[in-house]
């Protein structure tokens, strides 16, 4: 687990019931979050997950709420 100042690009689990959202990845590298992110929403398309830059979010998914 990091332990240090907060680093600029975040992906973050919501939980939108409870109104909650959790950091779940940090870095410095842009290209590597942006990365996780799309791996997290090909293996956990039930999340909602947003990535930021900073503060400001550059990037989300919705859950995946289709029913076959």
């Amino acid at each position: 687990m990091y332990v240090g100042p907060p680093l600029r690009f975040t992906i973050h689990a919501v939980d939108e019931q409870r109104q909650l959202s959790m950091p779940i990845a940090t870095s410095e590298d842009e290209a590597e979050m942006r990365a996780r992110f799309k791996e997290i929403c090909k293996k956990m398309p039930h999340m909602h997950v947003e990535l930021y830059d900073g503060a400001t979010l550059i990037d989300e998914r919705q859950p995946d709420v289709s029913f076959h």
